[in-house]
């Protein structure tokens, strides 16, 4: 429902060069989380690999940060922060960063949609701090689950 909002909005100002961007940020962000997802349950993925992956699913998050706080004002101040702590995240361990970050405790409070939003940066940098060192069974196990979550928080995002 918010995705079809947004295409009409950016369709109603007359951007309709904007609604292929806002699809292309979104289906390229998509298809990289699946390629993670799907490398990630081959055997013996290369972590160097997933931490260079993980970090490029960082970067296509940053222009649908962008695109929602725009839509959703009242999640501006919350997603800039998010993103300014993006490098302090990748230099976390995994309990920290359940801690700081999905859990939101480094984090002003904001309302769920706000929330969810942040999810397209933290799940991949958990598979970033994974990534750091070999990857054994359970950290792909933990790399595919953290790239379902944000998947489904995707979904989530599109109908806000």
């Amino acid at each position: 429902m918010k995705y079809l909002l947004l295409l009409t909005m950016l369709a109603t100002l007359g951007c309709a060069s904007h609604k292929k961007s806002v699809d292309a940020d979104i289906n390229n962000y998509r298809d990289l989380a699946e390629k993670i997802v799907s490398y990630a349950k081959t055997k013996n993925p290369d972590h160097k690999v997933l931490r260079k992956d993980a970090d490029k699913l960082i970067s296509l998050a940053m222009p649908i940060l962008d695109k929602f706080a725009k839509i959703n004002p009242q999640c501006k101040s919350y997603l800039k922060v998010v993103k300014k702590k993006t490098a302090g995240m990748k230099r976390l361990n995994l309990d920290q960063i359940e801690h700081k970050f999905h859990e939101g405790h480094a984090l002003p409070k904001a309302a769920d949609r706000c929330s969810n939003a942040k999810e397209l940066v933290v799940h991949p940098a958990t598979v970033y701090i994974i990534g750091k060192s070999k990857v054994n069974a359970e950290g792909q196990e933990q790399v595919v689950d953290e790239l379902d979550e944000v998947l489904a928080h995707l979904d989530l995002l599109l109908e806000y």
